[in-house]
């Protein structure tokens, strides 16, 4: 069996047997695993971690060509202990693993995933929570492949500049126009289309700079909510995690 060495964010955790574990954990360069610790309660010189959630940690594992792969030996890298004493991060942090682990499947790889789960658990507390939260979602769909058309009408392609409004069922803007002709859409500010727009095209560290009103940030979470629930998974909405 060829060895391999990672380092990988503790999704969840389970005991099995009477002194082992069985961990899933998303890792930079295998994606998601599912391993087991065999004696992790005795072998503390080898397993050097708790395996609380969100912790990341360094692993060495066997590929043993099944959904189950022995984890040999980890080490705690960071246990983002801010997280564990901030409620709302903690709620944050939960909802961003539950989203990691209910979208990709087992050994499926996105290093972009990995970077923005480790930045998102950085950042959290020195951020506010619920814009985080929306820079975590729409980052992940970006990733995913499935982020919202936010530029043109997805119509009929103009460019929208005012009066838009977000189609969940055809995945992006309409202008005025076609509006009219279309039910079940939300309307947006213009500040909250181009918060969304600020988002969707800068990274980390440099996203972080703008400032959003409390109305933006209310539309841009339920639209985000909405989107994600309809295109990506049903459970996954942030309000079932974030108060």
């Amino acid at each position: 069996m060829p060895i391999h060495k990672d380092i990988g964010i503790v999704l969840r955790s389970y005991d099995y047997r009477t002194s082992s574990k069985i961990a899933v954990f998303y890792t930079l360069h295998y994606g998601k695993l599912t391993g087991i610790f065999k004696a992790f309660k005795v072998k503390k010189d080898k397993f050097m971690t708790s395996l609380d959630l969100f912790t990341l940690n360094q692993f060495v594992f066997y590929d043993k060509k099944s959904a189950l792969w022995l984890v040999t030996e980890s080490y705690l890298i960071d246990s983002f202990e801010h997280i564990k004493k901030d409620l709302n991060a903690f709620f944050c942090a939960s909802y961003a693993i539950a989203f990691i682990d209910a979208v990709m499947a087992f050994q499926q790889k996105n290093r972009d995933i990995f970077h923005l789960a480790t930045t998102f658990f950085q950042n959290l507390v020195r951020v506010p929570a619920p814009l985080l939260l929306s820079i975590f979602q729409l980052k992940m769909l970006v990733c995913l492949g499935w982020y919202p058309s936010l530029v043109q009408c997805v119509r009929c392609g103009v460019e929208v500049t005012e009066q838009a409004a977000l189609s969940i069922e055809r995945g992006g803007l309409l202008c005025p126009r076609c509006k009219t002709t279309q039910h079940g859409y939300q309307m947006l500010r213009q500040e909250t289309v181009l918060v969304l727009r600020y988002i969707l095209k800068y990274n980390f560290p440099q996203v972080l700079r703008i400032a959003v009103s409390g109305r933006a940030l209310r539309e841009m979470r339920l639209m985000l909510d909405n989107f994600i629930e309809y295109h990506v998974h049903p459970g996954l909405k942030a309000e079932r995690f974030v108060p």
